[in-house]
């Protein structure tokens, strides 16, 4: 949000804005990425070879079929 507030009180333009909310959405993702990454738990698949994998592993989650 402070990019926002900064092209609002005019200390950034609406490009310049734009730019720094991008790149702050992929430093987030990159976080996130990383933080998954380290948590045994999850299970990364493959799409769309892995559709069929995933589709019998959201049966089993959600203890349907």
């Amino acid at each position: 949000i402070e990019p926002v507030v900064e092209h609002l009180r005019g200390c950034l333009t609406l490009e310049e804005a734009a730019a720094r909310i991008m790149l702050e959405t992929r430093r987030l993702a990159k976080r996130q990425l990383t933080w998954f990454r380290g948590d045994p738990e999850y299970r990364w698949i493959e799409l769309p070879a892995g559709e069929p994998e995933l589709a019998e592993l959201s049966r089993k989650f959600l203890n349907v079929g």
